[in-house]
């Protein structure tokens, strides 16, 4: 689911990419596991590409304080806020 969820979010084949089912996806995942930053990170993804960089945002800190090491969810949390504050 998480993997699927990623490729719809992000696909450069529009006849792919679906942000609704991304999110959808990325949620059950999240909801199996959610204390997986790998998945957290990927809703944030799908949330992000939906259009929701508030809800990125929150949901890519998620990921970042189950794993403080990883570089690219801190950019990628920098970035959702960024784009929220924006908004």
């Amino acid at each position: 689911m998480n993997n699927l969820a990623l490729l719809l979010a992000t696909s450069n084949d529009p006849k792919l990419r679906n942000s609704q089912e991304a999110v959808s996806l990325a949620e059950k995942a999240v909801e199996f596991d959610p204390d997986n930053a790998v998945y957290l990170d990927t809703l944030a993804t799908t949330y992000f590409e939906a259009g929701k960089p508030d809800k990125a945002a929150v949901t890519e800190e998620q990921a970042v304080r189950l794993n403080s090491d990883n570089v690219s969810y801190k950019k990628a949390f920098q970035r959702y806020r960024d784009a929220a504050q924006v908004k």
